[in-house]
């Protein structure tokens, strides 16, 4: 069976309609899926009523969030999509996103790149715009020739046109994932700029706290990173997930269903879902 349990639409910061998405899914071989955008349910609630064929889509969501005053992803899955709490939390991490969009449109304006917001929510058709909706404004402008170079001049970390995000911490996320009836996952945990000892941590910390399973394959990864992630899932007791986190055609390391299966000492976050 193919799994995906990690990608995104326009709803977010991807590039396909829900409905293309999950075309191209189906063209890909992907037997269960879950479309995970930021912050938001709005894709998949598109979807909801549509006969999805042979592929089994699996709700799901991923929300930004605090560790050690690190910015970590984590994924929430099989939830109930209409649960009024969540629902409410989500409309609340929207409005941060968007009050973060107008800071950064602010910050552009004063070093001369006016309207970059407006732009931006043309972009990513949302009041509450990405940094990759805003590097996209910039390469339209003539500002920068592409987006990385728009993250690297003037939206990463430490840059004039870049603002923090004041999350919530990751314990809050998974209470409000297993509130909703949810499973929680560490996203792509061998992405982040941290030590060996820092990830152990993480994980550590994350299982400590209630979190449920890790991210073990993250599209096409070195198999060494694969099997030290096994290890720390066993080791941790927590299940293992896979996802491409997909994005945008064009870019084989991530597109969909290209994950790999899970070595066999795993166990499947989707385990009991398919019994």
């Amino acid at each position: 069976m193919k799994v995906d349990l990690h990608c995104h639409t326009d709803a977010s910061d991807g590039v396909l309609t829900p409905l293309d998405l999950l075309s191209r899914a189906r063209a890909n071989s992907v037997d269960l899926l879950a479309i995970t955008d930021h912050d938001t349910v709005k894709g998949l609630q598109s979807l909801t009523k549509l006969d999805t064929g042979s592929i089994r889509l699996i709700n799901g969501i991923e929300f930004s969030c605090h560790w050690q005053n690190k910015e970590i992803h984590v994924v929430g899955l099989n939830f109930e999509l209409e649960e009024p709490k969540l629902i409410k939390f989500i409309q609340s991490q929207q409005e941060l996103r968007k009050q973060r969009a107008i800071r950064i449109g602010e910050k552009l304006e004063k070093i001369g790149y006016m309207d970059t917001y407006s732009a931006a929510c043309i972009n990513g058709k949302t009041e509450s715009p990405g940094r990759p909706h805003f590097a996209e404004a910039l390469v339209q402008m003539g500002v920068v020739s592409n987006q990385k170079k728009a993250f690297h001049r003037l939206l990463g970390d430490g840059k004039s046109g870049h603002c923090k995000h004041e999350w919530p911490n990751v314990s809050e996320i998974i209470q409000r994932i297993h509130a909703a009836g949810g499973k929680t996952v560490l996203a792509h945990p061998s992405r982040y700029t941290i030590s060996d000892r820092q990830l152990e941590q993480m994980i550590s910390d994350f299982a400590d706290l209630g979190g449920d399973a890790i991210e073990v394959i993250s599209g096409r990864q070195n198999p060494l990173v694969t099997q030290k992630l096994a290890k720390l899932s066993v080791g941790h007791q927590l299940s293992a997930s896979v996802g491409s986190d997909f994005h945008r055609p064009g870019q084989p390391w991530a597109d969909l269903g290209c994950c790999v299966p899970l070595p066999s000492q795993c166990t499947s976050i989707w385990a009991d879902w398919i019994a």
